[in-house]
C-alpha cells in the first residue's frame, strides 16, 4: 500500500505519499532522488511543558539508551555545542559506532598519519585555495580511493575501505583542513551535506562526494574569497545552513539510524536519531526520522501480536509530538486488531475490558467498537 515516508539518509529524498486511514500507516524510505524537503513535522523542540523525546522514549528503550563509556563522554562533551574534549574525526568515530578506546586511537593515529604525509609536501604551504584543492585531491587519492556508497556514513569504515558518502567525506575533509592551517564547516542542504571552506572576506562549498570538485571549479573559482586573485574568479553565494561540528557529528547518528530502521533494528534506530536530535535540535528530518523510527516499531510490534507494547510506542510518539496523525491514526489501528484477535480466540472478557478502557480514552472512545 502507498506509505507516507519520512525516514530519508542524507541524498535519499523522502517523497510524501497518500496513505489509507483503515490500516496501519508506515513510515519507509524512498530512494528516489533528492526534491526539497519534506513539509515541517512540528516544532524542533519541545513546546512548553512538553518533555523532551528522551525523557518520552528513553523508558520504553530500557539499557539500549544507556550509552557506553566513550560515548556517554562524547555527549558530555557536547552538551554545550561545542567539542572541547573530542576531535570532529573523534566524534564522528565514536558517533558511527567505535566504543573501544584502542580502535579509537588507532584510527585518529591513521588520519594524523595522513596529514602529516601531506604537510611534507610542498602543497602544505601554499596558499589557501591551493592548499585546499591540494588537500582535498589528496585525500581522494589516498584516503577516499575506492568510490561513493549511500550507506558509507561509518567513518572507520570509510578509512578501512576507502568508500565513503557526503556525511564521512566532509567530517574527514573538515577535519584534515583544520589540522593544515584551513577553516571548513559543515552544511547542510535538502538531503545533503557539504563542506564550506570559509575565509574573513567569504566562503564556498565543496562538494566532498566528486573528486573533480576543484577541477570543475576552474571556469569561476571564488578564489578572492579565499586570497587569490582572479579577475574570473566569482565567489557566489553559499547556500546551505552551516553546521556546527556537533551537528555534523548529528548527521552520522541520523543516517545510522535510517540504516538500523532499514534493518528492522527498531529500538537502536529510536536511539540513533534521540542522540541525532539531542547533539542537532533544530534538525526538522532529524526529529522527523525519530517520528517514524517509533512508528515504524509499533507497527512491527503490533504486526507480531504484541499489542500492548504497540499501544505504549504510539502513546510515547503522542506525547513528544501531540499533533502527528499518523501516530493517532495507528494508535485506533492497533486497538482495534487487539480488541479483533482477542474476540477471535475467544477471549471475550479481556477484549470487553479492553473496549472500556478505550472508550475513557478521548483518542479511542467511539472508535474501537461494542
Amino acid at each position: 500500500m502507498p506509505t507516507a515516508s519520512w525516514t530519508r539518509r542524507l541524498v535519499v529524498a523522502a517523497v510524501l505519499a497518500a496513505c489509507p486511514t483503515q490500516g496501519p500507516m508506515a513510515l519507509a524510505l524512498d530512494t528516489r532522488r533528492p526534491v526539497g524537503w519534506p513539509p515541517p513535522v512540528g516544532p524542533v523542540a519541545p513546546r512548553g511543558g512538553e518533555p523532551s523525546p528522551a525523557a518520552v522514549f528513553g523508558p520504553l528503550l530500557g539499557a539500549e539508551a544507556t550509552p557506553g563509556r566513550l560515548e556517554a563522554a562524547l555527549l558530555a562533551d557536547a552538551a554545550d555545542g561545542r567539542l572541547d574534549r573530542f576531535s570532529l574525526l573523534a566524534a564522528a568515530l565514536v558517533a558511527g559506532g567505535v566504543t573501544d578506546p584502542g580502535t579509537l586511537r588507532r584510527y585518529e593515529n591513521r588520519v594524523a598519519g595522513y596529514v602529516d604525509e601531506f604537510r611534507r609536501s610542498p602543497a602544505a604551504a601554499a596558499p589557501p585555495w591551493h592548499r585546499a584543492r591540494a588537500l582535498f585531491e589528496f585525500m581522494h587519492g589516498r584516503i577516499l580511493h575506492a568510490g561513493y556508497g549511500t550507506d558509507c556514513t561509518d567513518l572507520a569504515m570509510t578509512l578501512e575501505t576507502g568508500r565513503y558518502n557526503c556525511v564521512s567525506g566532509s567530517v574527514l575533509f573538515c577535519h584534515m583542513a583544520g589540522e593544515v592551517g584551513l577553516v571548513a564547516r559543515g552544511v547542510e542542504l535538502p538531503g545533503h551535506v557539504m563542506a564550506r571552506l570559509v575565509a574573513p572576506a567569504g566562503a564556498v562549498n565543496v562538494e566532498t562526494t566528486c573528486p573533480r570538485w576543484f577541477t570543475l571549479m576552474e571556469d569561476a573559482p571564488p578564489r578572492e574569497i579565499l586570497g587569490v586573485s582572479s579577475s574570473a574568479a566569482s565567489a557566489g553565494p553559499a547556500g546551505g545552513r552551516e553546521i556546527s561540528g556537533v551537528a555534523l557529528v548529528a548527521t552520522v547518528y541520523y543516517n545510522r539510524g535510517v540504516d538500523l530502521l532499514a534493518r528492522g533494528e527498531y529500538a537502536r534506530a529510536v536511539t540513533a536519531n534521540l542522540r541525532a536530535v539531542q547533539l542537532d535540535p533544530s534538525n526538522r528530518t532529524a526529529r522527523g526520522n525519530l517520528l517514524a523510527s517509533v512508528n515504524n516499531w509499533a507497527i512491527h510490534e503490533g504486526s507480531q501480536g504484541r499489542f500492548a507494547q504497540a499501544a505504549r510506542l504510539l502513546q510515547a510518539g503522542l506525547a513528544s509530538q501531540p499533533d502527528f496523525e499518523t501516530f493517532a491514526a495507528n494508535y485506533v489501528h492497533v486497538h482495534r486488531q487487539w480488541a479483533s484477535t482477542l474476540r477471535a480466540s475467544g477471549r471475550w472478557t479481556e477484549a470487553a475490558h479492553l473496549v472500556r478502557r478505550a472508550a475513557a480514552d478521548p483518542l479511542l472512545a467511539g472508535k474501537i467498537g461494542p
